[in-house]
């Protein structure tokens, strides 16, 4: 076994050996990088036991001892590193749970209450305390809806009539005919008499019914339906009806004497409805009269409405036509402004000279009638035949001549006066 040799030289007066450990223990100096020390124990802390010295070497091995020693000290070891903390979780289940116990708790108490106030007792001051008619609605068979209905409308008690069901049409439409002075006079005009209902099955959707209105015999099939109080109630109570003018929108336009919108649906219920213009010379004639015999009808259900020239119209038409001729009539000029008649002559004529004459009675069988165009204004085609003599200036006379016109007589009828009638010539 071959002696160790050091690499390094040996220091001045040869090598020595270690000398030995003293009896207290101490930490040799580091070679390498310096660490922090670890805080020393506290007060109130026992100190630690103090480490076991290394056994003492002598030789080669002591030298080999502190060598590795010393190397093992200048290593650096990296501290350890606690893990993170894994991410905190949303507590969903919690949250979740803590709701439904709320909510549980909010409805228990929710319950409780109300059952407390009803242990209490029912103030009968606030009890609403149904009508008679209420009452009856709640019990009421098909039958007896059609037939409260029907007697309603006979006494002329539009409200109770009403009250037996839906009124149709919708926000359009207007209810001005459903007043009870308006119902009071369709009712006068078309009462309905001898009342039988003739269908007896209380299930029924539709009740067989048979009446008079004025003079006119019903017989008809009316809707029912289960209403929200228990009872039946009709479908509807009223028609819905649009009057059709046209060319007419000057034109006052009243139904059983009061005056309604025109172009615009009216709800009505059975009865004979009147129309009339409020004015003396025109009038709707007894055709355009709307009779409702049930409640049998579309939704909205149209009625043409043609106005004519009432027979006071016509005579104050005519009287004007005639008054206005016999003023053109006689007029000395040769083509009078405002007249039918006129003529243009050859050459320069004596003022004054001219004589007009109308021939024959052209309205003898004239029958004028409103214009097409405006049915506000009376129309009436003439064929007019005139004689006339006139004298040229210069002394000479053409004679007498025939002249014969075309033409059509006009005047605006919305006037309340015979007298307010003027008449318009266009030739």
């Amino acid at each position: 076994m071959s002696q160790w040799r050091p690499s390094a030289p040996p220091p001045p007066g040869g090598w020595q050996p270690p000398e030995a450990p003293s009896t207290t223990p101490s930490r040799p100096a580091p070679t390498g990088p310096t660490y922090p020390t670890e805080p020393g124990p506290r007060s109130d802390q026992q100190a630690p036991a103090p480490r076991p010295s290394p056994p003492a070497l002598d030789g080669p091995e002591a030298m080999q001892s502190i060598l590795q020693r010393a190397r093992d000290r200048s290593r650096f070891v990296a501290p350890d590193v606690d893990d993170p903390p894994p991410p905190r979780r949303f507590p969903l289940r919690a949250v979740l749970t803590l709701f439904v116990v709320v909510s549980l708790v909010a409805v228990g108490l929710g319950v409780a209450t109300v059952s407390w106030r009803r242990s209490g007792g029912v103030d009968p001051r606030t009890i609403v305390q149904p009508s008679d008619g209420q009452s009856q609605a709640a019990k009421r068979t098909p039958q007896q809806a059609v037939r409260t209905y029907l007697e309603a409308l006979a006494s002329g008690d539009i409200a109770t009539a009403l009250a037996t069901g839906k009124i149709g049409g919708d926000e359009r439409s207007s209810r001005l005919l459903l007043a009870p002075g308006v119902q009071a006079r369709v009712r006068q005009a078309a009462p309905i008499t001898d009342i039988q209902v003739l269908t007896q099955d209380p299930n029924v959707t539709q009740v067989e019914v048979s009446y008079r209105l004025g003079d006119t015999p019903v017989r008809t099939m009316i809707p029912v339906e289960l209403g929200d109080t228990g009872g039946y109630q009709l479908t509807r109570t009223t028609v819905t009806v649009l009057i059709e003018l046209g060319h007419a929108e000057a034109l006052p336009l009243l139904v059983a004497g009061v005056e309604v919108p025109k172009f615009q649906p009216l709800e009505v219920v059975p009865g004979i409805y009147e129309l009339s213009t409020g004015l003396p010379l025109v009038e709707y004639p007894a055709e355009n009269t709307i009779e409702i015999t049930s409640l049998g009808y579309g939704d909205q259900t149209p009625f043409a409405a043609t106005p004519r020239l009432s027979a006071q119209g016509r005579q104050a038409f005519l009287a004007a036509v005639r008054a206005s001729l016999a003023e053109c009539v006689a007029e000395r000029a040769i083509a009078p402004e405002g007249c039918p008649q006129g003529r243009r002559p050859a050459k320069a004529i004596v003022p004054g000279s001219v004589r007009w004459t109308l021939l024959g009675n052209p309205l003898a069988t004239a029958e004028p009638k409103l214009s097409t165009d405006d049915l506000t204004v009376a129309s009436l085609p003439l064929d007019l035949s005139f004689t006339l003599a006139f004298q040229y200036a210069d002394g000479s006379s053409p004679g007498t001549e025939t002249v014969s016109v075309s033409t059509r007589a006009t005047a605006n009828m919305l006037s309340s006066s015979d007298d307010a009638v003027g008449v318009v010539w266009n030739r």
